[in-house]
């Protein structure tokens, strides 16, 4: 293929940063109105070939995994047999205003928005595609549902942005520039080693919670570490453990600002049981907050250091951490995903007005996302399991201070 003539083969070793989250996918999806009624609505052509356009700066998306013997993976770029991505489109009945209607809720949706789940999982061939794409063209070309997704061990959600943000970029670009105009490219760095040369330094010591976390054997854990990384996946108590996925780019010099991996922190927090069962109010909750604020104030580049040093010197420690949190009920994932570039994702007719995970994800998941349009605010996204859904309707709290679509 034309575009990427100029793809060099390469093999891209991931890092024990990137095992971390290795059984969960990116499975987003973005909601486009055709306020204006455009015949030219975001156009299959522009986006088919600007999405190529893009993979050409980020050939780390057209590489295939490969495991490695010690437990870790590569992905690996060949030219003469690079990973495609699987782009589809489809048409729905359902009219864009029928949705927004009802405050995007899952009901209304197409049942075909998504083409893969939230677990990483290979095809019947073995193999994982690294984009997936379903453009969804909804009634009277009143709007599209984009679903995009690339596994979360080749990127965080900051990288996730950015090259939805370029592909978009392109997109634009592409639309509205002269076809002898030269494109814009990024320039993106997937070196792993190089984020571990920001880690230098004194070290600071781990809290034991994390560290045991993080080197905790167990018999699951080592059921777990015999599988090839392409079967992993998340298995399906006196305290609530909440494990903040954190971000650390704020911590990198400039020039690593294009990085492009998993640049995360786990920073695990034990909860009372017992207050928070018998009373869900304000202050009870600000209490919980400051805990979590005063956890993840602590991360500095020491910290950051010496849990890459565990990570790098434990390469099982993605399945002893999932392992033990498989193992507590209660145990909640919680990230933070308002700092995304999600406004960068404008293929020239505006940035999504709506932005879900899918109707489930892993059990006990909490997401945040900024709310578009000028009032602001927050969509919190929950994936959770149906006990506590059922507890959440009762609460008068979340009834009485969110709006539950």
């Amino acid at each position: 293929m034309e575009y990427f003539a100029d793809i060099k083969p390469d093999t891209i070793a991931l890092s024990a940063q990137d095992a971390l989250l290795l059984f969960a996918n990116h499975p987003l999806v973005h909601f486009y109105e055709n306020k204006d009624g455009n015949d030219d609505f975001m156009p299959t052509s522009a986006l088919k070939v600007s999405l190529y356009m893009a993979l050409r700066d980020f050939p780390l998306l057209l590489g295939y995994i490969q495991d490695e013997k010690d437990g870790t993976a590569s992905v690996v770029v060949d030219k003469d047999n690079l990973n495609l991505p699987d782009f589809q489109e489809t048409t729905s009945n359902v009219h864009f205003r029928t949705i927004k209607d009802a405050h995007y809720s899952w009901k209304t949706w197409p049942a075909w928005v998504a083409t893969v789940g939230p677990a990483t999982a290979p095809a019947e061939d073995g193999t994982i595609k690294l984009v997936n794409v379903n453009v969804v063209r909804l009634a009277e070309n009143s709007g599209v549902i984009m679903f995009c997704n690339i596994p979360h061990y080749i990127l965080d959600g900051v990288g996730f942005y950015e090259f939805l943000g370029h592909w978009a970029t392109l997109c634009r670009y592409k639309r509205q520039a002269s076809a002898d105009e030269m494109l814009p490219s990024g320039k993106f760095l997937f070196d792993r080693a190089r984020l571990a040369e920001c880690w230098q330094g004194p070290r600071q010591s781990l809290d034991s919670l994390t560290e045991t976390l993080l080197t905790k054997r167990s018999m699951v854990s080592r059921v777990l570490t015999l599988l090839p990384l392409t079967m992993r996946t998340r298995l399906p108590q006196t305290s609530h453990l909440l494990m903040n996925v954190v971000h650390t780019y704020k911590m990198l010099p400039p020039e690593l600002g294009c990085y492009i991996g998993n640049n995360i922190y786990m920073c695990p927090v034990n909860t009372p049981a017992v207050p928070a069962q018998q009373c869900t109010d304000a202050e009870q909750f600000s209490r919980i907050a400051a805990q979590i604020s005063q956890a993840i104030g602590q991360i500095d580049n020491g910290r950051v250091g010496a849990f890459c040093d565990i990570i790098n010197a434990n390469p099982h420690a993605y399945a002893n951490i999932s392992a033990t949190i498989s193992s507590q009920p209660s145990a909640l994932f919680v990230i933070d995903e308002q700092h995304y570039k999600t406004d960068s994702a404008d293929f020239g007719n505006g940035s999504p007005v709506w932005i879900s995970g899918l109707v489930r994800h892993m059990p006990n998941f909490i997401a945040y996302f900024a709310a578009s349009g000028p009032a602001g605010g927050t969509n919190i996204y929950a994936s959770l399991k149906a006990p506590i859904v059922d507890k959440m309707l009762q609460n008068m709290f979340f009834t009485a201070h969110a709006e539950l679509i």
